[in-house]
């Protein structure tokens, strides 16, 4: 079962897959062939969701790490954030990676060395996968939450700016246009 899905960036034929089997695969939607370019292994338990930046494929998982693989290099790295990890998502830059979890919290990491740079909460995430992303500017997190709000946080200070009633039940995808300047 796949949990996840993400292009390799605009203009690039390569799809990635984080799969409840612990992988992620890539595939060249390109090629007449079905079988992944590359398997991606080592996750403990289910991978929930994958983001790319460049070379560099990195997955959420189950198991509460966050790992990052360079493609080009064939080298691994890995965050152990403990909580089971739902979501990730990069900043504009690439250099900071969002991670949501089951423990309620999102965490803003430095990928050049896996240091905590922020923590987000007040949201309710303790059963469903819920959507994280960082605003155009990279200025606010916005992320889903259970009791059917849009949290939105200011990035630098993790204050809480805004709650904002979106459902009746949880909101589970979030997004930000990434052209918009407002």
């Amino acid at each position: 079962r796949v949990n996840a899905v993400a292009y390799a960036g605009e203009g690039s034929s390569l799809l990635v897959s984080a799969s409840y089997d612990t992988t992620a695969r890539c595939w060249d939607m390109r090629s007449r062939n079905a079988a992944p370019v590359q398997i991606l292994e080592g996750a403990a338990d289910s991978l929930s969701a994958v983001a790319v930046c460049g070379a560099e494929i990195l997955t959420a998982s189950v198991d509460g790490v966050l790992r990052t693989y360079d493609a080009r290099a064939g080298s691994r790295t890995a965050d152990t954030l403990g909580a089971a990890l739902t979501h990730v998502a990069l900043s504009g830059d690439g250099h900071c990676a969002l991670a949501g979890s089951l423990d309620g919290s999102l965490r803003l990491l430095d990928r050049s060395n896996g240091t905590l740079l922020n923590r987000y909460s007040g949201h309710t995430n303790r059963q469903f996968k819920l959507g994280a992303c960082l605003s155009h500017d990279d200025a606010l997190v916005l992320s889903g939450s259970e009791d059917g709000s849009l949290y939105v946080w200011d990035l630098v200070e993790a204050r809480l700016q805004a709650r904002i009633p979106a459902a009746r039940g949880a909101v589970t995808s979030v997004a930000c246009d990434p052209r918009r300047l407002e």
